[in-house]
């Protein structure tokens, strides 16, 4: 049978590696290896005439 002193150790651990992986400075941000931005892309314009269908409005 496994003794207590071997799950103490075994908990301890990975309690250890746990904590220094979650406090990590960049677990939380993307990793840059090329300098090329991208931009952002919202919804699209529609012209004034227009409904949200895409059908236009009759005068």
């Amino acid at each position: 049978m496994i003794d207590t002193g071997a799950l103490i150790l075994a908990h301890l651990l990975l309690a250890w590696a746990a904590f220094r992986m979650f406090n990590s400075p960049d677990l939380n941000t993307e990793p840059q290896r090329s300098k090329r931005q991208f931009k952002l892309i919202g919804p699209k314009n529609r012209p004034f005439d227009q409904d949200r269908s895409g059908k236009r409005r009759r005068a």
